[in-house]
C-alpha cells in the first residue's frame, strides 16, 4: 500500500509539475 501512494503521489505531483513533498 506504501508503494502504490507514493507512486500515485509521485505520478500526481509530476502531472502538475510540482513536489511530492510541496504537494503533501
Amino acid at each position: 500500500m506504501g508503494s502504490s501512494t507514493s507512486s500515485f503521489r509521485s505520478a500526481f505531483a509530476m502531472s502538475n509539475g510540482l513536489d511530492p513533498t510541496a504537494h503533501k
